[in-house]
C-alpha cells in the first residue's frame, strides 16, 4: 500500500524515514543514500555508485557501505526477473522499506490505541472510585470497535462524572446522544475515517 502510495506520489516518504530512521536503526549516511536511492527509483533512473556519491558529496566507498547497510537491515534489495528471451534483468526494490514502514506504522497505532484505552479506564476509575471490571472494560473497548473516537468516549465519561453518576450504562448514553448530535451538527458523520485506524489497530491487540 505505501509503496504504491509512493510510486503514484501520493506519499512523503521522506517523511516517514526521518520519523522512523531510529526504528529503522539508520544512521545519517544511511538516511541520505536511501532517500536519494528512493528519488531514482521515483525518476526511473539507474543506481550506480558514482551517481550517487556525486549528487550526495559522499565518497564512493562511504556509498558502498551505506548499500551494504541497507542491504543487511533489509530495507533495499535487488530484484532478478528475466524477459522473454531469457535475459536476466536487475533491479532495485525498495519492497522491503515499505513492508517495514507498514509494521511500524501498525505497530505504533496499537501503541496509540492502547494509551488511549488506558487514560479512559483511569479516568473511569477515578469516577467511579473502583477498579474497573472486565464487563466494564470490554464495554469500552467495544465503543471503540463501533467506531468511536476516544476523545468521545472521554467526554462522556467526563460528563457523568460531573453528574455524578459514573456507570457504564450512563457513559452510553452520553456518548450516543453526544454523538448524534455531533453528526446533525455536521451533517455527515466527521468521524468515520478517524476512527478506522483505531478500529484496526485494536483489532491487533491482544
Amino acid at each position: 500500500m505505501l509503496e504504491e502510495l509512493f510510486v503514484e506520489g501520493y506519499l512523503d516518504v521522506n517523511k516517514l524515514i526521518l520519523d522512523y530512521y531510529t526504528n529503522l536503526d539508520l544512521n545519517p549516511t544511511d538516511v541520505v543514500v536511501l532517500i536519494k536511492i528512493l528519488e531514482y527509483i521515483k525518476q526511473q533512473k539507474k543506481i550506480r555508485i558514482s551517481k550517487l556519491s556525486q549528487d550526495t558529496a559522499l565518497s564512493k566507498p562511504e556509498v558502498e557501505r551505506a548499500l551494504e547497510s541497507l542491504t543487511e537491515k533489509k530495507l533495499y534489495g535487488t530484484l532478478i526477473t528475466t524477459n522473454e528471451n531469457g535475459v536476466a534483468d536487475e533491479r532495485p526494490t525498495i519492497k522491503p522499506l515499505f513492508d517495514k514502514l507498514e509494521m511500524l506504522i501498525n505497530n505504533n497505532q496499537v501503541q496509540k490505541v492502547q494509551e488511549e484505552l488506558e487514560e479512559i479506564v483511569e479516568l473511569y476509575q477515578q469516577g467511579a472510585n473502583k477498579v474497573i471490571t472486565p464487563m466494564e472494560y470490554n464495554k469500552i473497548e467495544g465503543f471503540v470497535k463501533e467506531g468511536f473516537l476516544p476523545a468521545e468516549i472521554r467526554d462522556a465519561v467526563k460528563a457523568t462524572i460531573k453528574k455524578g453518576n459514573v456507570n457504564m450504562n450512563a457513559v452510553e448514553r452520553v456518548l450516543l446522544k453526544n454523538h448524534h448530535q455531533m453528526l446533525d451538527d455536521n451533517d455527515k458523520s466527521v468521524d468515520a475515517k478517524k476512527s478506522a485506524d483505531f478500529k484496526k489497530a485494536l483489532a491487533m491487540i491482544k
